[in-house]
Order: structure tokens, then C-alpha cells, then sequence
């Protein structure tokens, strides 16, 4: 969903259709969805359900909860510190200014005349903008900071397939206390976007258990759209993904329909 808002973003930001009121009409399209259709909603309770659960099972081993507890300290720093406002330099005269543009103009000016940077890969910065029309700047921060969240979960999922619960949580313990994440996270800058969309890309192929479905498919290519349109190193790490979940799926024998699905 992310992945798809930022696409979205980028290919409406020169049309003036950017008052708050669609913002929020379009963020609100996924609740409504889910709340109406009762198998959604039972699905994502059932998530919610065996998220805590397994939250629950971990605190019963005194290094997994200790991980855990170090894992809060440290994200909650990252949270007093995404509250400030933003200092660095290219964050804001770039990351911060598209969004107030776009507040202020109701699309984005396309014209390298005003701006060098006006033709760059800009999704991350579309979708700060997105947020940033609800509740300012403080939202698009926010919005930095969710992101990590969601890195480490990813982290952590991939870390348990291949190690235990309690080597897993520590080492998201030691990636978020690197000092390099709280610059990132305390500020406007767009890697920890870009991160989120090529983690969840190598994500989906390893819960595939690297037999990738068309389905599974889809969603790494969506994300890797993402990222290709968020950062130029961004598109390096889509074409090696991209390239891994192709040949994962043109690995195992498939029908002639499936191919043709492929290849759309």
C-alpha cells in the first residue's frame, strides 16, 4: 500500500488535485474497504491477534524481553527527536519544500529553470507531501519514523527464519541504536522509504519460501517500482530483486496462461 501511494503521488503531483480534503478521502479508501468487508476485517484481526501472541510468547525469555525492552528505549528516543524540528540542510531544501510547494501550489512545478532538482526521483518526498496537507511537518516526520517500524519488523522476520527469537530482537536492538538510523529517522530524509520498500521486496520472496507465485511477483515489482521511483540507488536495488524474483518464478514449470500473466 505504500509502495502504491507513493506511485500514485508521483504520477498525480503535476495535476492541481492536491487539497487536503482528497488526501485524506484517499488515505481513508484502505479503512473503508477493510471495515466494510467483513473477511478483510477478519483477517486483519487474526494478524493483530497473532502479532501480540507472539509478542506474548517472547516475553517469557528473559533476553527476548530484555531485547525488546532495549528495542522501546531506543525507538523512543527516535520518537522525542522526530518531534523537533527539522535542521539538516537538504532536508529542507528539498524534502521539506516539495511538500509546502505542493500545499501551498496544489501540484508540483515539473521545471528545472526554478529547480535542479525538480526531475529526481521524488515518491518518498509525494508522499510526505501527502501527510504533510493533513497536519504539517510534524506529520511528514512521522511518517519517517513509522517506516523504521516497519523496517524492523521486516528485519525480524527475516532474521527468525534463519537464527532465534532472541539473536533476531537484539539485532534490531543494535540496527536502531546506530547512530546513522537516528539521523534518518529524526529527520526528513527518504531513506528509510527506500529501505522499507527493498526489505519488503526481499520479504515477500523469502515468505514465498523462494517458490514465487505471479501474486508474489506482483508485489516485489510493485515495490520495486517504488523504490526505482523514490532513489537512484533505490533502481540498483530493484533491478537485483526484480531480477532474483524472476528467476524464482521462471525457476518451477508454470501453464502458458501463467507466462502470459508473467510477461503483462
Amino acid at each position: 500500500g505504500w509502495a502504491s501511494y507513493g506511485i500514485i503521488f508521483t504520477v498525480l503531483a503535476p495535476v492541481r488535485i492536491h487539497p487536503a480534503a482528497v488526501h485524506a478521502v484517499i488515505l481513508a479508501i484502505p479503512i473503508i474497504i477493510v471495515v466494510t468487508a467483513a473477511e478483510l476485517r477478519r483477517a486483519v484481526w487474526r494478524r493483530f491477534r497473532r502479532l501480540f501472541s507472539s509478542s506474548a510468547e517472547g516475553a517469557s525469555e528473559p533476553l527476548y524481553a530484555a531485547g525488546f525492552i532495549v528495542c522501546i528505549v531506543v525507538l523512543s528516543f527516535h520518537l522525542a527527536d522526530a518531534a523537533m524540528p527539522e535542521r539538516y540542510y537538504d532536508a529542507l531544501a528539498m524534502h521539506l519544500y516539495i511538500p509546502s510547494y505542493v500545499a501551498g501550489h496544489q501540484a508540483w512545478s515539473f521545471d528545472v529553470s526554478n529547480y535542479a532538482f525538480a526531475y529526481m526521483a521524488m515518491a518518498v518526498d509525494f508522499l510526505y507531501a501527502n501527510v504533510f496537507l493533513l497536519q504539517g511537518e510534524q506529520a511528514a516526520r512521522l511518517l519517517n519514523f513509522v517506516a523504521l517500524l516497519f523496517i524492523c519488523i521486516a528485519i525480524f522476520r527475516i532474521a527468525v527464519r534463519c537464527c532465534s527469537r532472541v539473536a533476531a530482537i537484539w539485532a534490531i536492538a543494535l540496527f536502531v541504536s546506530i547512530p546513522v538510523v537516528l539521523i534518518e529517522s529524526t529527520s526528513l530524509f527518504i531513506e528509510h522509504s527506500v529501505a522499507l520498500f527493498i526489505i519488503y521486496a526481499v520479504l515477500a520472496i523469502i515468505l514465498a519460501d523462494f517458490r514465487v507465485s505471479l501474486l508474489s511477483h506482483t508485489v516485489v515489482m510493485i515495490l520495486r517500482a517504488a523504490a526505482t521511483a523514490s532513489k537512484l540507488h533505490g533502481a540498483v536495488g530493484a533491478v537485483a530483486i526484480g531480477t532474483a524474483s524472476s528467476a524464482f518464478y521462471l525457476l518451477y514449470p508454470r501453464k502458458q496462461s501463467e507466462y502470459i500473466k508473467f510477461s503483462i
